[in-house]
């Protein structure tokens, strides 16, 4: 069974626009340029992934060993969808749809969504509020169409039962902690995570 990663990830300059009155631009584009590495050098370490596409606007993110997707600009789910048939293309059966803003994020945590994959071809896993989708496990790639954004859990989930499937839903909280306001960067520069040391200079933080 082919595994490919879709990871979708906004130009460097425009990500996490709304964390501005937070972190000062320079800091705010390190952290998401972190955070993007982070999940793809975690995905790189899970042998059974066969490919990561990135769909994305910036080509700067075309890393050598990843399949660069140009977003077609019409939003998040059209451009998940550009990566998702470029996938099947690919020869993929399962895809693995992961965003960008995943700092905690660990191979033993996509191991455990692959694992559950092998019994379901839907798994998913929320948000920190149980309401968005944080991972989206789906075989064959195109089983479901993706709706992420606001209550997109339960959308995935009716989505998956019309489509004959009943979902397993993972509660795993590195996954589910992204980053998406102030709370949770206060929080991500108290936990001290390897590779975002820089966020602990505090006086670069705005209050």
């Amino acid at each position: 069974m082919s595994i490919w990663a879709v990871v979708p990830m906004k130009a460097v300059r425009q990500a996490k626009r709304r964390l501005a009155p937070v972190l000062p631009d320079r800091m705010r584009e390190r952290l998401v340029e972190a955070m993007f590495q982070h999940v793809l050098q975690c995905l790189r370490d899970v042998s059974c992934i066969h490919g990561i596409a990135v769909v994305s606007s910036d080509p700067s993110l075309a890393d050598g060993d990843v399949l660069f997707v140009d977003d077609p600009g019409t939003g998040l789910n059209a451009a998940i969808r550009a990566a998702v048939a470029t996938t099947k293309k690919e020869g993929a059966a399962t895809a693995l749809i992961l965003p960008a803003d995943l700092p905690l994020i660990e191979r033993r945590d996509i191991d455990a969504i692959l694992d559950a994959g092998r019994d379901n071809p839907v798994v998913m896993v929320g948000d920190r509020d149980n309401a968005g989708t944080n991972a989206l496990l789906l075989s064959p790639p195109d089983r479901v169409d993706p709706g992420f954004g606001e209550a997109s859990l339960d959308r995935h989930r009716s989505d998956a039962i019309r489509s004959g499937v009943t979902p397993i839903v993972l509660d795993l909280p590195r996954i589910r902690f992204d980053i998406d306001d102030k709370d949770a960067v206060d929080e991500l520069r108290r936990l001290r995570v390897r590779g975002f040391e820089f966020l602990e200079a505090g006086e670069l933080v705005r209050s």
